[in-house]
């Protein structure tokens, strides 16, 4: 009993990563691109160093969209601002980057360890920290501006369990499942017309789990206003109760590598499209205490707009 209490409060960490453009003359064509997605682990143990990959399967991912590498410096600061009712972390020092100066190659990804370091001190536990996590271009990509800022939020337990990180290890949160496509656009929709979400190819989306274990995945229609996620310049945002899921729950065995989402969207029949596509938001998470949420993005397009 005491180990199953113990793995169900392991970690609570939320990562949401914004991503801004800085506007230069002569901008290439290209961009960078963050893993931003949200993490669940709850109440870190005092005293202790978790490692993100190890804990969650989620290492820092950078993404260079140019066709030239990038020279990259990545910061943590102290927010001014936080969630709900986050403090700051106190000591920058508490969150530790695998490297603070990387260069991506073109069109490359490449992954980097964050580390969490909390000091043995009985007077943090049951606190809730934020930091920031910078990713910038240097100075010397002249014509290329990009920032990234990453919340990194994290609750410490309530009481010490030294067991604690040991059980969270023994069963870590596997992030290694995927959706194919991730994003959709669908064109020559009509408003007030019920439309299924497929690709060209008149095929569902896939999800795959990546993992040798049975799982059981929550669907859910979800407001971009609770998110990271920034839909394209232009997009008008759909309302969640448009969408239609077959199911909330998906459970693949671990010999079922994948299975269909089947989504429909009750199109409103007075959206006017020529104003821009509609924008939709499915999340899908583990159904775990620890979670991993992606997201299928959903682009639905006028008649005459491809």
């Amino acid at each position: 009993m005491l180990l199953k209490l113990a793995l169900k409060k392991t970690l609570c960490l939320i990562i949401f990563f914004n991503i801004h453009s800085i506007c230069l003359a002569n901008q290439e064509k290209g961009g960078i691109k963050v893993n931003y997605t949200k993490v669940v682990v709850e109440n870190l143990p005092i005293g202790q160093k978790i490692s993100l990959s190890k804990i969650a399967n989620y290492p820092l991912k950078i993404t260079n969209k140019f066709k030239r590498p990038l020279d990259m410096v990545l910061s943590v600061i102290k927010p001014q601002e936080t969630w709900d009712d986050f403090l700051p972390v106190p000591e920058v020092s508490w969150i530790k980057l695998q490297q603070e100066l990387v260069t991506v190659p073109a069109q490359t990804t490449c992954e980097l360890e964050v580390n969490i370091i909390l000091p043995d001190d009985e007077k943090l536990l049951g606190k809730k920290f934020q930091a920031n996590i910078v990713v910038r271009t240097s100075n010397k990509n002249s014509t290329v501006g990009y920032e990234v800022t990453g919340f990194l939020l994290f609750t410490l337990a309530p009481k010490r369990n030294d067991k604690a990180l040991a059980l969270a290890l023994q069963s870590p949160l596997d992030s290694k499942f995927t959706l194919v496509p991730s994003r959709l656009d669908i064109y020559k929709v009509i408003p007030g017309q019920v439309i299924e979400v497929k690709h060209s190819e008149g095929d569902w989306v896939k999800l795959n789990n990546k993992i040798s274990q049975t799982r059981e995945y929550v669907v859910k229609a979800v407001s971009v206003a609770g998110t990271a996620v920034v839909p394209d310049k232009g997009s008008q945002l759909g309302n969640k109760a448009d969408i239609i899921l077959e199911t909330e729950k998906i459970r693949l065995l671990s010999d079922q590598n994948s299975k269909d989402l089947k989504i429909k969207i009750k199109v409103p029949s007075e959206v006017v499209l020529s104003q821009g596509p509609l924008f939709y938001l499915v999340a899908i998470s583990p159904d775990t205490q620890q979670k991993v949420e992606k997201f299928l993005k959903i682009y639905l397009w006028g008649g005459d707009s491809k």
